[in-house]
């Protein structure tokens, strides 16, 4: 991945943080991009451009998780500048690396945000992924969000450079895939867990982000959809299919459903024609996995959820105009950004 300005600062052996400056991407990208400081407008050529922006220190830790009895593995991307700043929680997708986001999750934290990344169970990241368990780490995945936030004080403590970076008020659950029905459960979606029972939810939450997540199925009570209140904004798009939806009916729109099936009122769903669920391989499987990457699925996702992760976790009111300005779709033949 062509990254602008990447650099370094060598670790300490008691405070592992590497920084990398603030980047966008760069490659083939025809006039179609957006900008990233959408409050500013767009760009006179359509392309992204900077605005503010931060240095970014990413850090691998571990927290003791007694109750699961594990250690759980975080790894956190922050911005180098005063905060504190929001905090985004990121689930991956199923047997996903957690550091396998990084052009998403690390151009967050560029535009000022903390970005949380626990490593699941599920994790290729741990050793091979026993699919049969499914189930079992869907519970487990929600309870790490939960943990990981009764957990900031002593993550703050523990990363002297991390102290005071973050600001728990405003909180944001994230995923991708199956870190989307995570991120969904954390959130406020009503969802059984292994024993059939339903799960609680994190009132903590102020908004969701759900990059390619679920439809209805089994573990989802069917009237859970129409009960979920939380503001989020889904991303998906028509080649959006894996095992799980590819002979579904409904094809690429079973996971539209976080947007389709639940009431009106601070939902989003930025739609791409041809999207693919890895983006062509910018996450989770790494390049190559879905052919060539997409860079401008991916500059269109970065701007799209910036914009709602402003406007609902920054009360940022020209971001919120631009959700429902109808820019990306004018400027986009691939994108719709819808709102309801």
């Amino acid at each position: 991945m062509p990254v602008a300005g990447q650099t370094f600062k060598t670790p300490s052996m008691n405070n592992p943080i590497r920084t990398r400056k603030s980047f966008i991407f760069t490659g083939a990208i025809l006039a179609v991009a957006f900008v990233m400081a959408y409050s500013s407008g767009l760009s006179e050529n359509g392309r992204e451009i900077e605005g503010t922006s931060f240095e970014v220190s990413i850090v691998d830790t571990v927290l003791p998780f007694p109750n699961q009895k594990k250690d759980l593995r975080l790894h956190i991307s922050f911005p180098e500048g005063d905060g504190p700043f929001p905090v985004i929680l990121f689930s991956h997708g199923g047997s996903c690396a957690s550091a396998g986001y990084g052009p998403i999750t690390e151009y967050w934290a560029s535009r000022g945000y903390v970005v949380i990344e626990p490593i699941h169970l599920d994790s290729r990241t741990l050793g091979p992924t026993d699919f049969s368990k499914m189930v079992e780490f869907a519970d487990s995945r929600t309870a790490d969000f939960s943990f990981i936030l009764d957990s900031l004080d002593e993550l703050a403590a523990s990363i002297p450079a991390f102290a005071t970076k973050m600001d728990a008020d405003h909180v944001a659950s994230a995923g991708h895939s199956m870190g989307a029905l995570t991120a969904l459960a954390a959130s406020g979606l009503r969802t059984k867990d292994s024993k059939g029972e339903i799960g609680t939810s994190d009132n903590r939450f102020d908004a969701a982000v759900l990059l390619s997540g679920p439809g209805p199925m089994p573990t989802i009570p069917d009237e859970a959809w129409g009960e979920y209140h939380t503001p989020s904004i889904v991303t998906t798009g028509t080649n959006d299919y894996t095992e799980t939806n590819r002979d579904r009916p409904e094809g690429w729109e079973w996971r539209l459903s976080a947007y389709s099936l639940t009431p009106a009122g601070d939902k989003y769903a930025l739609v791409i024609q041809d999207y693919r669920h890895f983006l062509g391989g910018y996450i989770c499987k790494g390049q190559g996995a879905e052919g060539p990457l997409d860079t401008e699925a991916l500059t269109l996702v970065r701007t799209a959820t910036t914009a709602f992760l402003d406007a609902y976790l920054k009360d940022d009111s020209s971001s919120l105009a631009f959700l429902s300005s109808g820019e990306i779709n004018a400027l986009n033949e691939r994108a719709e950004l819808w709102a309801k």
